[in-house]
């Protein structure tokens, strides 16, 4: 088995997770979908930043506890195939590393099931009574990666040119575009996230991930 080298940016929510948004299943489960949505638009639109996005969605749950978000995320699941894809991956010798604009607290918990030790994600600020302060940690850019990836690939001395990056949703073009060999998720019976440049790359299982792979060092 190769020593892991090469870098592979993962995303999380519905690549290696089913769930499309750790955000939404927090909404979900605290009611608060419908009053999210209108933030998310105006985010869309450029009204505002993704930190004050996650400001304002998080203002909606209210002073939660640190428990209550973790009793969601915990319940979310593994994509069929996640752990044979990065088992794959490491002895294809690739570095696999998560890069996602949701929530830390699940990225941590899928990096540890997967043995990932490379990741980053963005964060909620809690108090010292356990409770929500109603701000976020601002780390990862959903319209725009690319920082962020520069940042956790530097960590390794690693540069983007260089690296592979899987992705279900358009969000992430810019990411896509600068790295050296970008590959689309569309789950299988699902819609495109968005539309990407046909000369991608797509796969609709993660078994599919590793005969992509397999002619390249």
């Amino acid at each position: 088995m190769k020593e892991p080298g090469t870098p592979f940016l993962l995303d999380l929510d519905g690549v290696l997770v089913t769930e499309d948004s750790s955000w939404n299943s927090l909404h979900d489960a605290f009611g608060t979908r419908g009053p999210a949505r209108p933030h998310f638009e105006a985010f869309a639109r450029g009204d505002f930043g993704y930190r004050e996005f996650m400001r304002r969605d998080i203002a909606l749950w209210g002073r939660r506890k640190l428990d209550d978000i973790e009793a969601v995320l915990n319940r979310t699941r593994l994509m069929p195939g996640a752990v044979e894809a990065v088992a794959s991956l490491r002895a294809l010798g690739f570095l696999p590393m998560i890069l996602s604009a949701g929530i830390d607290i699940l990225a941590r918990r899928v990096a540890e099931k997967l043995e990932i030790t490379d990741w980053a994600s963005n964060g909620l600020e809690i108090g010292g009574d356990g409770h929500l302060t109603g701000e976020g940690v601002f780390r990862v850019d959903l319209r725009d990666k690319v920082p962020a990836a520069r940042t956790l690939l530097g960590r390794r001395g690693c540069k983007l040119e260089s690296s592979w990056c899987l992705s279900d949703n358009a969000s992430d073009a810019l990411l896509l575009a600068a790295c050296a060999r970008p590959v689309v998720f569309v789950p299988e019976g699902a819609a495109p996230n968005g539309a990407f440049p046909p000369h991608w790359p797509r796969i609709s299982r993660l078994s599919e991930l590793i005969p992509l792979l397999q002619p390249f060092p």
